[in-house]
């Protein structure tokens, strides 16, 4: 349990609380504190709604941290929308994984997509810093059975074995002799899977170069049921780089409604990884 006390630290600038079997709810002290600008609480137990209080103190952190924790993270939505409309895109940054070895993580909306809508997830995509030695990648995902879902480690991305699926992975590392799949570009690069299998259309992946470069990247991930068109933006440089594929999401999830989110996943090898949600936009909005 997170002792109340901590609320008396008044000059507490940085606390640190990630990994730490924590319970119960995070005390209301804390969020008043005058000088507190950098939260870590992820993966822990806590329970509880995300506090109102961090709508208004938001301006005032750098970096919070909440993946892993409150169950109603998802549920209500409400506090997710508070935490986007703050537009604090430190705020709305979740660490899928630490820089290190054998970790896999996930982050799933609040609510399901209508397939049947149009629909835009804007975000910032970080792939760490290690290039030569990084490793494994991330997906967007799409799928219809949970928001507590997770897939394989490893060169898994988070994502493999996760049936009623379609992802769009991000693949940071080649793997040239694996059990799971045979990659055809070496470079870190971008491709459509499906049903949580990992071996890519070959003829819709997209070379990206090298994006483990302790960067932000923006992408951008939009759904046209009209002309079911799924595709992907990814801005290199002055550039922007995109993949698209005329598919049947609902044949493919079974439904017409679907999570989605990002997964993620190290290895023998390993990056941080974080995504930032941006804006989501629904219907007439796209």
């Amino acid at each position: 349990v997170i002792p109340t006390e901590i609320g008396n630290l008044l000059s507490l600038e940085s606390l640190y609380l990630e990994d730490n079997n924590l319970e119960g709810e995070i005390p209301a002290q804390i969020w008043n504190l005058p000088n507190l600008t950098v939260f870590f609480y992820n993966s822990n137990d806590l329970t509880g709604s995300v506090p109102e209080e961090v709508c208004e103190r938001v301006q005032d952190f750098s970096e919070l941290f909440l993946q892993g924790d409150f169950g109603c993270y998802f549920t209500p939505g409400d506090n997710f929308e508070c935490l986007l409309d703050c537009r604090r895109v430190e705020l709305q940054c979740f660490r899928l994984t630490e820089a290190w070895f054998s970790q896999r993580g996930y982050f799933w909306g609040p609510y399901k997509f209508d397939l049947t809508s149009p629909f835009a997830v804007e975000t910032e995509m970080y792939f760490g810093e290690y290039d030569e030695h990084g490793s494994d990648g991330m997906a967007f995902v799409l799928q219809d059975q949970s928001n507590s879902l997770v897939g394989a480690d490893g060169e898994g991305f988070g994502y493999r074995d996760i049936n009623n699926s379609f992802a769009i992975e991000f693949d940071t590392w080649f793997n040239d002799i694996t059990r799971y799949s045979q990659d055809t570009i070496e470079d870190d690069h971008m491709a459509f899977l499906m049903n949580g299998d990992l071996d890519p259309m070959c003829q819709l992946a997209t070379d990206l170069g090298n994006i483990e470069d302790g960067k932000k990247h923006k992408v951008d991930f939009v759904w046209n049921p009209d002309s079911r068109q799924m595709a992907v933006f990814y801005e290199a440089g002055n550039a922007t780089l995109s993949l698209q594929m005329t598919v049947n999401l609902e044949k493919i999830i079974e439904s017409q409604e679907a999570f989605w989110g990002f997964t993620a996943s190290t290895g023998d090898k390993f990056n941080e990884h974080q995504v930032c949600i941006n804006d989501v936009k629904f219907g007439s909005d796209v």
